[in-house]
C-alpha cells in the first residue's frame, strides 16, 4: 500500500463518492462541541483517499530498491531488474513470488510511474517513495 498526500489526485472518482459525505459532515455541525468530532472525522475520510493498493509485484519492486540504499536510490533499468529478481529469490521460501522478465518489470516500472513511486528518464529508475517495514 502506498500513501501519500499526491495520492487524492489518483482516487478523483473516490474522491467524488466521499464529497457529499464531507459535505454533509460540513454542514451538519450545528452544536460547537460537535466540531471537533466533524474535523476529526473528515481528516479520516481525506486521509484514506491518500491510501492505494498496490500488486506483491510492485511491493516487491519498491522493497528491493529500497534496500539495496545508494544515496541516490538510482538504478539503470538492468541493475534494478537485477536487484529486484535478487530479492525475490532471497525471499523465495517466504512470499511466493517468481522472478520477473523484462516485459514484466517494464509494467511494473509503468504502474510505478504513474503512481508516483518512481520517476524513469533515460534509462534510470529513481526511487522517490520511502519504504516503511513494520516493526
Amino acid at each position: 500500500m502506498t500513501i501519500k498526500p499526491g495520492n487524492i489526485r489518483l482516487n478523483w472518482r473516490q474522491l467524488f463518492e466521499k464529497a457529499p459525505e464531507l459535505v454533509l459532515t460540513g454542514a451538519g455541525v450545528t452544536q460547537p462541541w460537535l466540531i471537533p468530532f466533524a474535523a476529526l472525522y473528515l481528516w479520516n475520510l481525506v486521509w484514506s483517499l491518500s491510501k492505494i493498493e498496490i500488486t506483491p509485484a510492485q511491493a516487491m519492486t519498491m522493497h528491493a530498491l529500497w534496500n539495496v540504499q545508494p544515496a541516490t536510490r538510482r538504478f539503470s533499468e538492468v541493475e534494478a531488474l537485477a536487484h529486484v529478481n535478487a530479492h525475490v529469490n532471497a525471499y523465495r521460501d517466504t512470499v511466493p513470488a517468481a522472478a520477473l522478465s523484462a516485459r514484466e518489470f517494464a509494467a511494473v516500472v509503468d504502474d510505478l510511474v504513474k503512481l508516483q513511486c518512481i520517476e524513469l528518464a533515460d534509462g534510470e529508475v529513481w526511487l522517490r517513495e520511502w519504504v516503511k517495514k513494520p516493526n
